[in-house]
């Protein structure tokens, strides 16, 4: 196992420190830096930077190297960007060598750049197709979504909403269009509202950052003709997200974000929120999310999607599956974590043959064709993907999950299912603890998954033991579990547009 590698929880802390440490620098030196239209654009850059740099092979390499190697940094960047924003990385003494030909170097270093992409989106809006004005129309509610996902999430609370409402689309995103139009939902394309240029100019020398500019005029035009009475997002962690909270803020339109899933690592994009409310499935996830969110007005309202079973409540002879929940890789989930957690499923597949084993990919990131094939020949193993099975209806077949850091694994503790993280990560623990609330198990080996799922699939009195546990989980993580989350959403909504 290499140095680095352990390094990979540790990085994700050091980085996020460093974003808020970034900006806070460019703060000190200019107040205003962050400032345009009116609306300060300092927490939408912060998600830009965690998003694009956290998989960074460069900036990972320096902030190995500083660890391990206390001298000087010596890693190789490629812009005026990575270099600045490696100093706070790395903490180290020492300038990173800027990669590449003479001349761009000199152009990112330079203002030449910056100026010309400026006058290049300025250029852009004059020569942009202007549509007519929207005239007469009058939305109550704009849903703000960025993919299927996200709307089929807010299907349920929709089916029979008191309010008129539109999906408000900003890219050109086909399979979501394909999709709204299948369900039959109203949506507008922001593109082909009518843009103005604004004179402002955002005096910000790193150039990655001027995409953020030209998003925002966008949102901020397309709100100020639709005039809605309160905008609806999912998630809340992307710099969109935080873009239409700004261009909500200024045009003083309310906002409401709603919880969809967990990170059990707190980063850039779940911090600083400060919609009009955040509505989260349990007083547990807004207690976590609190301290690193003081500005946000939090309200529970339970989770919409799950049906509650109090641990494992169903009898074992309905209860027949064991479901494997696919990832993507990511800094945290090295190859090595994913071979073993796809050895760990056909390993289970074959020693329980009469098991159903179910495999739920990632939405965004399925198997290669050749391993999806290989495991498809094991009579036993099953693929349910999300847009064919939902995941309640999946989860009813379950009386376990296995998973290595997915929301899921919070999810399954709701429905009533035992989950076991498999953490062969750098991540000390998931977060919250569900081991220590005796709600799970977490093993850090294949060896200890083949003994967990053993027992727990032979031993029915050890079964048992986690019930307590799970109630208690679920009491404190997931509001009511009454079956009305979707009501109490639609209130919040109803509430924020009398008020």
């Amino acid at each position: 196992m290499g140095p680095s590698k352990d390094l990979n929880f540790k990085f994700y802390e050091v980085f996020c420190r460093a974003v808020e440490e970034f900006t806070h620098g460019m703060e000190s030196t200019d107040p205003a830096v962050f400032k345009y239209r009116g609306a300060n654009l300092k927490y939408a850059i912060e998600r830009n930077l965690y998003f694009d740099f956290i998989n960074n092979k460069r900036l990972f390499d320096c902030f190995s190297r500083a660890s391990i190697d206390h001298s000087k940094i010596n890693s190789r960047m490629f812009t005026l960007l990575e270099r600045d924003f490696s100093r706070y990385l790395s903490q180290k003494a020492g300038t990173p060598k800027n990669k590449g030909l003479f001349f761009l170097r000199i152009i990112h270093i330079e203002y030449f750049l910056p100026k010309l992409r400026n006058f290049v989106w300025r250029l852009a809006y004059l020569l942009l197709p202007k549509n007519p004005k929207i005239n007469n129309v009058n939305f109550d509610v704009l849903f703000y979504v960025a993919n299927n996902r996200f709307a089929k999430y807010i299907e349920p609370i929709i089916k029979s909403f008191p309010l008129s409402y539109a999906f408000l689309i900003d890219r050109s995103n086909i399979k979501l269009k394909a999709y709204l139009k299948r369900k039959n939902l109203l949506f507008i394309d922001s593109r082909k509202l009518q843009l103005r240029l604004d004179k402002a100019i955002w005096k910000l020398k790193y150039t990655e950052f001027l995409h953020l500019k030209f998003w925002f005029d966008q949102l901020f035009n397309s709100l100020a003709q639709l005039n809605p009475k309160c905008v609806f997002v999912v998630e809340g962690n992307a710099q969109q997200d935080e873009l239409m909270n700004q261009a909500c803020k200024q045009l003083s339109i309310p906002i409401i974000c709603l919880q969809h899933g967990w990170s059990p690592i707190i980063h850039n994009g779940f911090r600083n929120m400060s919609y009009t409310k955040m509505l989260t499935w349990g007083d547990g996830f807004s207690k976590l999310l609190q301290s690193y969110n003081p500005a946000q007005k939090f309200i529970e309202v339970g989770n919409h999607i799950i049906k509650f079973k109090a641990g494992n409540s169903k009898n074992d002879s309905d209860r027949k599956a064991i479901c494997f929940f696919l990832q993507m890789t990511t800094r945290l989930i090295s190859k090595e974590c994913w071979n073993e957690y796809l050895k760990l499923i056909e390993w289970v597949a074959r020693e329980f043959s009469n098991l159903p084993v179910i495999i739920r990919e990632h939405a965004v990131a399925p198997l290669p064709e050749g391993k999806r094939n290989d495991l498809k020949k094991i009579p036993n193993i099953f693929f349910k993907s999300g847009q064919e099975y939902p995941l309640i209806n999946v989860l009813d077949e379950c009386f376990l999950t296995v998973s290595i850091c997915s929301s899921t694994i919070l999810e399954s503790i709701a429905a009533g299912v035992l989950p076991i993280i498999f953490n062969m990560t750098s991540m000390p623990k998931f977060f919250p603890d569900i081991e220590a609330a005796g709600a799970g198990l977490e093993v850090k080996s294949p060896k200890e998954a083949q003994e967990a799922i053993t027992r727990y699939l032979t031993d029915k009195n050890y079964r048992k033991q986690f019930e307590p546990g799970m109630r208690s989980f679920q009491g404190k993580y997931f509001y009511k579990n009454d079956g009305k989350a979707a009501e109490r959403i639609t209130q919040e909504i109803v509430s924020i547009i009398k008020a």
